[in-house]
């Protein structure tokens, strides 16, 4: 067995990458190389793409990149800004054996950490961050079903958003119309103390993944209040990037933009919806939890090649911490300035 080391310029090996995602039942959307694409466009990432051969066939492949942040150090991730990462692989042996290269390669760049965003177990023997978690559904075949199978308070809510005359629109098309998205997608972070990133980031989002991405709006008396961009990979869908203006919260749109988003997934043939990542504790997990979903722990792993413990933005950086609360005071138009500075250094 042997490594190759995918290049944006070896055809060849692009294309055994993009075969080998489609086949490989771990692959998530978050390992295409239209990810690569984006996080090197956008926030300068140095991509490492370890793929597994022997014999000629792919066997396994590991996507990496080497992030340097005042916050957190200097690391490999796999991947950041993705909710899942680590390593695709056809067996035990294939997956050890692409450990072992990004162990190597951790120690070549010498970072201070090596990061696994892991959806399913493993036998690396790493140490685990034990707060994130998953919510993923198996949609059934009858939106009735569904229905039938949410919590009473999450019907109410949906019920609530209809009788409140918010229209829904889902549209493949949505995407062309970031300037609609985007200010609420601030709007939502600025609120949450969180950082935006920047409108470049999204436009090549677009040119990466135009048709795997279909977008909804809410609005209320024509004024767009409510958005989210979804990912739609093999048969999952995945809202990923969403917000809500604040003085719609009491007409419940939130609510019912995610059943339509269920709704849409069961009538176009989709098998699961993915809800995402979210902290134990945060009004995120909260929500996913009322709507019915069961929380399914996540598996950060860290190999630790230059510092003792797990990076921590809070407790690493006085920095951090305050800038969280500034973000939350200053005008929307100046997060959108300043956001984009900050997120690069937290992938």
């Amino acid at each position: 067995m042997y490594i190759q080391l995918v290049s944006k310029n070896d055809s060849s090996s692009n294309k055994k990458w993009d075969e080998y995602i489609e086949k490989s039942r771990t692959a998530t959307f978050f390992h295409q190389l239209g990810w690569k694409n984006l996080l090197e466009k956008v926030l300068g990432y140095e991509p490492f793409y370890l793929m597994a051969e022997e014999d000629g066939r792919v066997k396994g492949i590991l996507p990496l990149f080497l992030t340097k942040s005042r916050f957190l150090g200097k690391a490999l991730i796999s991947i950041p800004f993705a909710v899942y990462g680590g390593i695709c692989a056809d067996d035990e042996e294939t997956s050890l054996f692409l450990f072992e290269e990004a162990k190597k390669l951790a120690k070549e760049k010498n970072v201070d950490y090596l990061e696994l965003r892991n959806l399913y177990e493993n036998n690396f023997g790493l140490i685990e961050n034990p707060i994130h978690y998953t919510f993923i559904i198996e949609l059934p075949d009858k939106v009735e079903t569904l229905w039938n199978g949410l919590k009473r308070k999450a019907r109410g809510a949906v019920r609530k958003g209809i009788k409140s005359d918010l229209e829904v629109e889902i549209s493949f098309e949505g995407i062309d119309r970031l300037e609609d998205f985007y200010p609420i997608f601030a709007h939502s972070l600025r609120n949450l103390g969180s950082f935006i990133l920047p409108f470049k980031y999204f436009k090549t989002l677009k040119e990466e993944f135009d048709k795997r991405i279909v977008m909804v709006f809410i609005r209320h008396k024509e004024e767009v209040v409510a958005s989210v961009l979804t990912f739609l990979f093999k048969d999952m869908i995945i809202p990923y990037y969403g917000g809500c203006l604040s003085k719609s919260l009491e007409y419940s749109p939130n609510n019912l933009m995610y059943w339509k988003l269920m709704e849409y997934g069961i009538e176009n043939g989709y098998k699961f919806f993915d809800f995402g990542k979210s902290k134990k504790g945060t009004g995120s997990f909260e929500f996913k939890e009322n709507f019915g979903f069961e929380p399914k722990p996540l598996h950060y792993q860290y190999y630790l090649n230059e510092i003792d413990k797990m990076p921590d933005p809070g407790i690493l950086s006085w920095e951090y911490r305050w800038a969280k609360r500034l973000i939350k005071k200053v005008p929307l138009g100046i997060t959108k300035i300043i956001g984009p500075e900050i997120v690069k250094h937290l992938p």
